[in-house]
């Protein structure tokens, strides 16, 4: 029986400890990851009892996008975020201020867009 330690990295951690125990079969599944997400994986081999291994190979990829499985689907994928954004600060009265936020006009349109303002610290 050989053994492999898998870990994972993206926004969180995961380490997977494999036995294998048929020999033409080298792999491990991870099921249900993100989409669009990128991902550094290392794997590395270990004897019996886990007390040397090999030096660990590392691969870095990406999951494909929502839009890959599902085509221009916003009912199934988050809508891109928004490219060419610019602000206009138009002054209408003593320390008053109107903004005028504009972007570009996507290819796929969502129901409805979101515009957060914050007040920066002084």
């Amino acid at each position: 029986t050989c053994f492999y330690e898998v870990v994972c990295f993206s926004d969180t951690f995961c380490t997977t400890n494999i036995s294998i125990k048929l020999r033409e079969k080298f792999e491990h599944i991870w099921y249900y990851k993100e989409f669009g997400t990128k991902y550094t994986i290392a794997i590395m081999g270990k004897n019996k009892d886990h007390t040397r291994e090999s030096n660990k190979e590392w691969v870095n990829f990406t999951t494909p996008d929502c839009f890959y499985f599902y085509p221009n689907d916003l009912t199934k994928c988050v809508p891109p975020k928004p490219e060419n954004v610019s602000v206009q600060v138009k002054t209408v009265g003593l320390s008053k201020h109107n903004l005028t936020v504009s972007w570009a006009k996507p290819v796929l349109q969502p129901a409805h867009f979101g515009i957060e303002v914050f007040e920066g610290p002084s």
